[in-house]
Formats: C-alpha cells, structure tokens, sequence
C-alpha cells in the first residue's frame, strides 16, 4: 500500500509547477527545487560535469535523509571562534595605555567573531527548520522535483523510499 497524495499536497505542488518565484525571490530560495534549476542551468558552464554530479548528489541527499550539520562544519566553526577569540583577548591585552587605533585587533575580531557566531546560529536554526518538515511537505518537494523533470524515476522510487524510511524510523509520520 503506497502513499496516496491528498488535496492539500496537489494544491501545494501546483503552486509551485504554476507560479513560479519573483526574480528576487527566486535567488533567495535554497529550497532542493530551486538548487536543483540552477545547477542544471550552470551545468557545462559555471560547473564541470564532475562538480555538477557531486553538488546535485549532495542536494539529493539532503532531499532524501533531511538537512544536517556534519561534525567538520562544527569543527570549523570552532576553530574559528578560537581563533577569532584568541585576537580579540590579544587585542585587549596588548592595548593597556595605548591609542584607540591600537585596539582596532580587538574591535575586528570581536565584530568578526560575533558575525561567525551570527551565522553559525543562522545555519542551526535552517537545519533544525528542514528537520520540522511534515512528511506530506518533503513529499511535496520530491513531487515537484520529479514534475520539473530534474530526477529520472528511479531516483525518485529511491528517493521516496528513504524519506518514507525516514520517517518511520524517526515516528513522526
């Protein structure tokens, strides 16, 4: 017995098969459909053939198994924020007695090391918005992955498949 889409999931997919983003819109969306367009329309230019096959992989992955933060991003950002961390304290001691223009360290790391922990917060808070997906809304993306034509039908029964292992697995069907 597969899964049957409902009312709510053509309203959904049509939305996006008919109306199509604003421009600006559009450039904003991270979303797998709209990754998956501008890869295949850079695809032989801005990518080679390998990187286009690696890049939509990766975005077929995240489609399948829900976005993560992997333990190099974590790592990288701790660095960072070690580092960046490190230059603001050096900054601080190193300008007792000393002109303003002296603690500029201190000042362009403290703002850089704020922006890293900004965005780092930012990307937190995206993975756990994709973690939240309903399984009729992951299933909407696929669908519509798979009207534009930007997956083969094999790719999208594998697809499907984890997504519905996925949730199954995780109970919150």
């Amino acid at each position: 017995m597969g899964w049957k889409p409902g009312p709510r999931f053509f309203g959904t997919m049509n939305k996006h098969l008919e109306a199509p983003l604003p421009q600006g819109a559009a450039e904003n969306d991270d979303s797998p459909v709209a990754v998956l367009q501008h890869l295949e329309k850079e695809r032989g230019g801005l990518f080679t053939e390998s990187e286009y096959r690696e890049m939509r992989d990766a975005v077929l992955e995240e489609l399948a198994f829900g976005a993560r933060l992997r333990p190099f991003t974590i790592f990288t950002f701790a660095v960072v924020a070690v580092g960046l961390a490190s230059l603001f304290l050096i900054g601080i001691l190193g300008t007792a007695h000393q002109t303003w223009a002296d603690s500029l360290l201190a000042w362009i790391s403290g703002v850089a090391l704020l922006s890293a922990a900004a965005f780092f917060w930012l990307l937190c808070q995206g993975v756990r918005k994709d973690r939240l997906l309903t399984l009729d809304e992951r299933l909407g993306e696929l669908e519509t992955v798979r009207g534009l034509k930007l997956i083969t039908a094999d790719e999208h029964a594998h697809l499907q498949s984890h997504i519905l292992q996925q949730r199954q697995c995780s109970r919150r069907v």
